[in-house]
């Protein structure tokens, strides 16, 4: 009797502690994956207030589809005690799919806190998932009151007026603590100009290295947060810190406040309880630390050309320095410094070794040195054990090129000890090369005895490629290879060796790149930081600075131009389209609005003008060639690249300011963009070459992603761009930098993986297929290999690492839903003699997607992943003569648009097989009245065989077309499209005498034609002679005509011949008969009642035809005569989008297309 109500009360804490919902029930079809907060998954000393949280989901039942979630539920608690859930923030249950970047709203955070989140959510069919895991984050220090700590270091400086190398030794820095027991939380927060490796009681803290990430040092400085507790104790604790010189003597940091000389902050609360809110004791840096100079020196000066390497002095070797059995004696007090700089946490990952790598052979050469090949061109450190007598000093020289010794002074050393023996090992430098001379040794060194690491910052790798090709391999795996190899310090560097400079303009070539294979938000949104740090910060020739911004960040130093500061608008934007990051455009909209103003102010007439110095208004860079033919920023060609790109520039930021609601800088911006274009149009183009200034593949390029040919003149710009890649570079990519950016960039938008592939397939100079074959192990600095002063490992052509992920394997941000919570899976146009299959996997902000395609014979197959909460669009070339099959049942057709068929695909696994279709012949048909060709477009040709090639049809009927006219410069019309569609067979109508020539109708098949005729068709009056054109093939027939558009009643009589015509001569053929054009009569009408008694209308007719602009009425139709052969149609539809440019100006109507099965032969 006592024991039932302890039951009661069980149960009834049980239902306190359970969510609703979580028990009793059918459990959700899919948990809480991957958990973040400001990208990061356990960040530490986050100094944002209100961090935002983003989750992925997986699939609990691989056999559902379309797992979506409909609500969620975020506690976050300051303890992670269970019985305190929510103590900072419930939001109870929010009835809402989203999932990323959800911003905190509770209780205010504290500084120097740790918080515990988790979230829950329902499915799309209101199941509750279990909680997810509890994640955790610490906070940094929020208000500058915080800090008490001093700025402290050595007295001992930069001597500026020595040309030798630094003469300062790395310091060491400690202070005994004596506790009262061993504390519950210590956590120390460190911010260093130079880099810093902090120690307590022997131990070093933490797997930072080359903490911490680079930042303006005549501004800022980052601090970090180490959680120090775990090896702290009762009693006496040494707390040591060993400084870098590094960046503390870089010549951009000069400023009067702050010495040349490595300098730190640190500050650490102790707590003996973790409940306790004010802390026991405090240690921070001041004057009461010890300073003694350690065995480490910078060699160089770290500046460009000069970043050098790290001098050990094994003699001066103390084992002891960071415990309390070191001997104090011999140290000095610290020196205290003032400087003004601003703190801020780093809230981006750290730098990590992420590669071991041995030697391929080590070799004696004549001179007595060892000439050591580590394999491959890498960045980062070096371990190498040698033996010399002491005393002795051992050079270490590092170079990326066999023949030389060493390269841009990139050198180590060490200084053997009494033993007789060293191991030198890099702590606050880095290398770069692949060769290592080693000079001074004594004997040579075995294998065992030297290793290297690859050092980067440490963001995930998120993707995964491979494919059929294996050069295109070869060249992925290179592209991310060097691109990790540059991405020390929270920002991308040129090359590591000579410069270490973040330029804007390598920007463009590496950020896509960086963002579909690695998760690059934490690391873009700093970056983007350091780049609001130096804007209006230099002048140029005592001009104001104002909204300038210097080429590189947050480095300041080199050359560029305008799309080097441009930046600033690209970056958001790109991060913006993948992770959804709203905030990112807000914090950088000022930037932005500052850097459009000061190219307004370099405007004139409409192009943006020269201005700055030699290296301050480059356009495309090391293009092939470009060494021999010098720079071109004085030149012609670079103001009308410049300015083709200050249009792209504007409409980016105009893309932002859109979606951040700053509409009237949107429409500012957007309005003197089209001026731009305008301006440079007049200025620079040819129209006898259909290309800019001077016909350059950069210009092509620039031109059309700047939006600059007017939309009737796109698709034969185009088309020049196209000749330029095929056949004037025969193949070869021409572009550098900038150029080959937004060259690649534009491709990959218009789904030319035709051309990209052409130039990424070449094994000659100039390509990437050049570099593999003369045994490149990372991507040049130049497409030239043997140019002296440039670098083998750098930044300038790393675009194609974007293109396989979402060209080759296919998968796409939907520009019209970032964050890819809506996306694309487009399967591309390639030859299967090319690429014949590819596969890749790609963790996105929304979840693991998975494309893996392949195609044999006349089959090609798609396998996807869509994950959970997200949609797809999936896209499969229109292949005619094919039949698509998915047995899920949850693939939503969507029909075919610009030569795609296209799915909608919600969550789940999909198996598409594209086959031929053996149960009957299908037909793909055409009718499109193309307005006498040339009514907008000028020369529109191509334009039009482009479109039409886009349908897939085997037959095309075509309407209003000269023959030999005065107004279409005597050009029988059929005949060119005829000949551009690949020398089709053709049959031409003339309905009238016109201007010299005729004007009527045609019809062209790539078919062999049997027979073909034509017929004139009644006119009355007031009315136009129209025609009938007639192609009798081996399965089916097809007729074109144009009814007459003045009087009903001539529509009748022409329909009562056409029928008449068409029953006698093919009413018994036992083949189905076409009748396609424009009709000039909409649905409904007495024209087509009157068609429809004895023909049946095959295509759509919900969807407008005309006018092209704005399409309402469908007037042009394709139809069966009603002679007893059944037709199966496996789709319609009006074709309202094209690849090859605005449909809408090729023609005042839009083309109508057709498949029809065809029955079988008896």
């Amino acid at each position: 009797m006592k024991t039932r109500p302890c039951i009661l009360l069980l149960s009834a804490a049980l239902l306190l502690l359970t969510p609703c919902g979580a028990s009793g029930k059918e459990p959700a079809g899919v948990a809480v994956a991957h958990m973040t907060c400001e990208y990061l998954e356990s960040p530490a000393g986050l100094d944002i207030r209100q961090p935002r949280f983003s989750w992925t989901l997986e699939a609990t039942n691989p056999g559902e589809y379309a797992q979506a979630q409909s609500a969620y539920r975020i506690v976050v608690s300051d303890s992670a005690d269970a019985k305190r859930p929510g103590s900072m923030w419930d939001t109870g249950w929010v009835d809402s799919d989203a999932s990323q970047l959800i911003r905190y709203a509770g209780k205010p955070l504290a500084s120097d806190r740790t918080y515990y989140w988790k979230v829950q959510i329902r499915d799309q069919r209101g199941r509750t998932s279990p909680w997810s895991e509890t994640r955790s984050w610490t906070t940094g220090l929020f208000d500058p009151g915080d800090w008490s700590a001093r700025w402290i270091g050595s007295d001992e400086v930069l001597d500026t007026t020595s040309k030798e190398d630094c003469n300062i030794s790395d310091p060491w820095l400690r202070k005994r603590v004596t506790l009262k027991k061993r504390p519950a939380r210590a956590v120390m927060f460190i911010a260093s100009v130079g880099y810093h490796e902090l120690y307590v009681n022997g131990q070093k803290i933490g797997d930072h290295i080359l903490a911490p990430a680079v930042s303006d040092h005549t501004l800022r400085a980052r601090y970090i947060a180490y959680d120090i507790a775990p090896f702290l104790h009762k009693g006496e604790n040494v707390v040591a810190l060993w400084l870098g010189t590094s960046w503390s003597i870089f010549p951009s940091y000069d400023i009067e406040s702050r010495p040349r000389t490595p300098i730190v902050l640190a500050q650490a609360d102790i707590y003996y309880q973790k409940t306790s809110g004010t802390p026991d004791l405090r240690i921070a840096t001041d004057t009461s630390w010890k300073i003694h100079p350690s065995p480490n020196k910078l060699t160089g000066r770290w500046r460009t050309g000069s970043m050098g390497g790290e001098l050990w002095d094994a003699r001066r070797e103390l084992p002891e320095w960071n415990t309390l059995a070191c001997d104090e004696t011999p140290w000095q007090q610290a020196t205290e410094y003032a400087p003004q700089l601003r703190l801020s946490a780093q809230t981006t990952y750290p730098n990590r070794t992420f590669a071991e790598i041995t030697p391929a052979g080590i070799e004696q050469l004549t001179d007595g040195t060892y000439r050591v090949d580590m394999g491959v061109n890498f960045t980062g450190w070096t371990s190498i054990r040698v033996k010399a007598r002491p005393g002795k000093r051992v050079e270490f020289l590092f170079s990326e090129r066999e023949q030389l010794p060493m390269t841009f002074g990139i050198r180590s050393a060490c200084i053997v000890g009494p033993s007789g023996e060293a191991i030198f090992r890099n702590r606050f430098n880095y290398s770069g090369g692949r060769w290592i001379t080693i000079r001074g040794a004594s004997e040579k060194p075995a294998p065992a005895d030297i290793r290297g690491w690859a050092v980067r910052t440490d963001f995930p790798r998120t993707a995964h490629f491979a494919c059929s090709d294996t050069l295109q391999n070869w060249i992925y795996d290179r592209v991310l290879w060097t691109f990790q190899n540059l991405s020390l310090g929270g920002y991308i560097v040129d090359c590591s060796q000579r410069e270490r400079l973040g330029y804007g303009g390598d920007a463009h070539a590496t950020s896509e790149t960086g963002l579909t294979n690695f998760a690059m938000g934490a690391f873009y949104t700093k970056w983007m930081e350091d780049w609001r740090d130096v804007q209006g910060r230099r002048t140029q020739k005592g001009l104001p600075a104002d909204g300038d911004l210097p080429h590189s960040a947050p480095t300041y130093g080199g050359g560029g131009g305008p799309a080097w500061g441009g930046i600033c608008a690209t970056l958001p934007w790109h991060v913006y389209q993948y992770e959804g990051d709203e905030q990112i455009l807000r914090d950088n909209f000022p930037l932005i609005e500052n850097w459009l103003a000061f190219l307004a102010s370099h405007t004139r007439d409409g192009l943006l003008r020269r201005w700055g110095g030699r290296w301050d208004y480059l356009a495309d860079w090391l293009w092939p060639g470009a060494t021999a033919e010098g720079m071109n920023n004085d030149k012609p060609q670079a103001e009308c690249f410049n300015s083709c790109y200050y249009a792209y520039n504007l409409a980016t930021a105009a893309q932002i300011a859109s979606v951040i609601g700053r509409d009237s800088c949107a429409a500012a911006w957007n309005a003197r963009a089209d001026e731009v274009r305008q301006t440079v149009h007049r200025a620079y183009y040819d129209p006898a070459d259909h290309s800019y200034c001077d016909r350059s593949m950069g210009n092509l390029a620039a031109a059309l992603i700047g939006g600059v040919p007017p939309p009737e003149l796109r698709p034969v710009v185009l088309k020049r761009l196209e000749r330029e890649i095929l056949e004037v570079r025969k193949g070869h990519i021409h572009v550098g930098i900038t150029g080959g950016a937004l060259l690649f960039k534009l491709l990959r938008e218009l789904g030319r993986d035709d051309l990209i592939y052409s130039m990424t397939s070449q094994t000659g100079y100039p390509g990437w297929g050049y570099m593999k074959a003369s045994g490149a192990t990372s991507i040049w600095e130049m497409w030239e290999k043997d140019l002296r002063g440039h670098s083998l490992l750098h930044s300038s052509f790393l675009y194609p690492g974007a293109w396989y992920i979402d060209g080759v394997a296919g998968i796409r941000t939907d520009p019209e839903h970032p964050g890819f919570r809506r996306f694309i899976i487009r399967v591309p146009r390639l030859e299967q003699e090319h690429i014949n299959w590819a596969k890749a996997s790609v963790e996105t902000p929304a979840g693991t997607v998975i494309s893996s395609w392949k195609q044999h014979g006349g089959t090609l197959s798609l396998d996807a992943t869509v994950p959970p909460n997200t949609v797809a669009t999936v896209l499969i070339p229109d292949r005619p003569g094919t039949r698509i099959v998915e047995p899920s049942g949850h693939a939503q057709p969507l029909g075919t648009e610009a030569g795609y068929v296209r799915y909608r695909v919600p969550a789940g696994k999909y198996a598409f097989r594209q086959t031929p279709d053996t149960t009957a012949r299908t037909v793909r048909l055409t009718t499109y009245n193309v307005g006498v060709f040339n009514k907008y477009v000028r020369d529109d040709y191509p334009f039009v065989a482009d479109i039409l090639r886009e349908t897939g049809a085997e037959t095309v009927c075509l309407n209003e077309l000269d023959s030999c006219t005065t107004r279409t410069g005597g050009v029988f019309q059929l005949g060119r499209i005829a000949a551009l569609m690949g020398g089709w067979n053709h049959r031409y109508a003339a309905a009238m005498p016109y201007r010299g020539g005729a004007y009527g109708i045609g019809v062209m098949t790539r078919e062999k034609v049997l027979d073909s005729f034509t017929a004139r068709l009644p006119k009355a009056n007031g009315s136009e002679p129209r025609a009938l054109a007639v192609l009798e093939l081996e399965d089916y027939v097809i007729a074109s005509t144009h009814l007459d558009y003045a009087t009903p009643e001539a529509q009748l009589q022409q329909i009562g011949v056409i029928t008449r015509v068409m029953k006698e001569r093919y009413g018994k053929s036992g083949k189905p008969v076409f009748l396609g054009g424009d009709m000039n009569a909409t649905p409904g009408s007495q024209a087509i009642e009157a068609l429809k008694r004895d023909w049946t209308v095959l295509t759509e007719t919900c969807r407008g035809t005309v006018p092209s602009e704005a399409p309402c009425d469908c007037i042009d139709y394709i139809l069966q005569l009603d002679n007893g052969i059944p037709c199966e149609v496996v789709f319609s539809g009006v074709v309202n989008r094209s690849a090859a440019g605005d449909i809408a100006k090729a023609s005042d109507h839009l083309p109508v297309t057709l498949e029809v099965r065809l029955p079988k032969k008896r």
